[in-house]
């Protein structure tokens, strides 16, 4: 039966019972035998070319250095949309436990709706995704929060979604993969390991916070109360105006050679195998293909591409106080899977299987930092098998200068750029969205 309405304690049960049922299994395959992937003209692509493809980079810094590695170029929109009511007591947000191949623990809490236009437009001959006929026609409710957001530049090339709360009213008929759940007890759950994914903190983070928390965004004592006023701060008493953080996004990439696409068996430091490409030495991730079996899917079995990393990533958002009001510190970055944009990053971002060094600036961020709330999660489960970030959020004193290329930015200015879409990295969003526990 489906889980009509649930508490916050009862989310680990109702996700243990439907593992119960579940006959999940992946295993890897060669590349080489299969029937519906296969190498063609230095590419990775599926027999329909719809889904996503595996294709080769080639990009020069202005230092001189390359950057070649493989991309998923995935350059359709997907969705990302929550359904969210409001109840006697509370604003609701209807949640799905979505198995996915990368997921740590198989089910994460996902958005109400998640899919990519290839299986919206059920391209693998299934069923379509669970609660499509909500956004077939958008007019059944009211939608209150919409745009365009990218995801991982170091592992995608041109990868966007479409972020949307659609605000209904009534009875939403949904099945066993669906429940209800107040939105401030699925915000108090964003700190917790493996539990919500990745589209889910994106998605919660770009709604409208005022609707989820009634009106009433940030009410509780102690820390709750500086995030209020740092969510009201006015522009002219935030550290820096946000026309320059704009200006800076705005300017081309620090590119010598813009992202360029060669093929895969022409990547240096890569290599052909049979099941996809793997580093030769010291990279961070390859890509193997795998068979995967799940009841809960649409499609019961398939073979796919999957991105594997070398190790878990770690991700530090520092924030500081100016004018008594919470600012977070934030890098410019430029990754070849954006092109030619610019994006904000958390200050200090090594992503899983990267073994680069922080720098002086950022062990100093890290040593003198006092964690206000981290979590481990797995990223983008669909396509990246086992992936971990550790987020933290870490309380640094008062704001210093930062070197040139980063930012202290208020929550007021960060709604705004969050509204404007493509301004802040999928792992920017991630470690935001722990805040929104005390929303």
């Amino acid at each position: 039966m489906p889980a009509e309405n649930l508490g916050r304690v009862a989310v680990r049960d109702w996700i243990a019972e439907l593992l119960l049922a579940e006959d999940f299994s992946l295993s890897r395959t060669p590349l080489a035998g299969s029937k519906e992937w296969s190498l063609q003209n230095g590419v990775i692509r599926h027999r329909t070319g719809r889904f996503f493809s595996v294709v080769g980079i080639r990009a020069i810094q202005h230092n001189g250095s390359a950057i070649e590695q493989p991309l998923l170029d995935q350059r359709e929109i997907g969705t990302l949309a929550l359904i969210v009511r409001r109840s006697a007591h509370a604003m609701e947000v209807l949640v799905q436990a979505k198995a996915e191949p990368g997921n740590v623990g198989i089910f994460q809490l996902a958005p109400s709706f998640q899919a990519t236009a290839s299986n919206t437009a059920q391209a693998h001959g299934g069923e379509p995704p669970p609660m499509a006929e909500w956004f077939a026609d958008i007019r059944r409710g009211t939608l209150v929060a919409d745009s365009l957001q990218s995801e991982q530049g170091t592992r995608f090339l041109g990868k966007r979604n479409r972020n949307c709360t659609l605000h209904v009213s009534g009875d939403v008929v949904h099945g066993l993969y669906h429940s209800w759940l107040p939105a401030r007890d699925l915000c108090a759950l964003l700190g917790q390991d493996y539990l919500l994914n990745t589209d889910l903190r994106s998605t919660l983070l770009c709604s409208d916070w005022d609707s989820l928390a009634m009106g009433k965004p940030f009410s509780g004592a102690g820390f709750a109360e500086k995030l209020l006023l740092s969510n009201r701060l006015v522009e002219d008493r935030a550290w820096e105006p946000l026309q320059g953080v704009l200006e800076e996004l705005r300017r081309p990439a620090p590119w010598r050679s813009a992202p360029e696409m060669v093929s895969l068996g022409r990547l240096r430091g890569w290599r052909l195998t049979a099941d996809g490409m793997e580093p030769e030495t010291g990279r961070p991730f390859d890509v193997c293909h795998v068979q995967v079996r799940s009841l809960s899917r649409e499609v019961k079995m398939w073979e796919q591409p999957i991105v594997q990393s070398a190790g878990c990533g770690n991700i530090l958002l520092p924030m500081g106080y100016w004018n008594d009001a919470p600012h977070f510190l934030f890098q410019t970055v430029a990754e070849p899977g954006f092109g030619s944009r610019m994006e904000l990053t958390p200050a200090i971002t090594v992503e899983p299987g990267d073994m680069k060094d922080s720098g002086e600036f950022g062990d100093s961020l890290a040593k003198d930092g006092r964690v206000l709330i981290s979590c481990l999660q797995s990223e983008e489960g669909g396509r990246f098998l086992f992936d971990e970030n550790w987020y933290v959020i870490a309380d640094v004193g008062p704001v210093m200068e930062p070197p040139q290329g980063y930012h202290w930015l208020s929550l007021a200015q960060i709604r705004e750029l969050l509204r404007r879409g493509e301004c802040f990295t999928n792992e920017a969003r991630s470690a935001l969205s722990l805040l929104l526990t005390w929303l």
